[in-house]
């Protein structure tokens, strides 16, 4: 799942890998394609993502690993998907939500 911001960020969502051994997660790039964060990165800092102002924390973490259900079913229902990270917000419309159960390549 993609979903553009109107400022020309990127959020890409993988929550149902096609490989059991890869890990679901998200990143979002810069209007120019760059990644400026990802779920995994240990050197992001604290990261933080609301569902229609509902703080999940960030439901990739190891530590929130039972947490991620519970996060699909409400991301598949939200209208706003929100990621805080070092003092910057990210906020996108959700779209296509139906595509969030199809399998995808989580390799981030």
């Amino acid at each position: 799942l993609q979903n553009k911001a109107k400022d020309g960020h990127m959020l890409f969502m993988r929550l149902n890998c096609k490989n059991t051994s890869q890990k679901s997660g998200f990143s979002i790039q810069n209007a120019e394609g760059q990644e400026v964060l990802k779920s995994n990165d240990p050197q992001a800092g604290a990261i933080q993502v609301l569902l229609d102002n509902k703080n999940y924390s960030n439901p990739f973490d190891l530590i929130n690993a039972k947490k991620l259900d519970t996060f699909k079913l409400e991301l598949k229902k939200a209208k706003v998907i929100k990621v805080f990270n070092a003092s910057k917000l990210y906020t996108f419309e959700n779209g296509k939500a139906e595509l969030l159960d199809k399998p995808v390549s989580c390799h981030l």
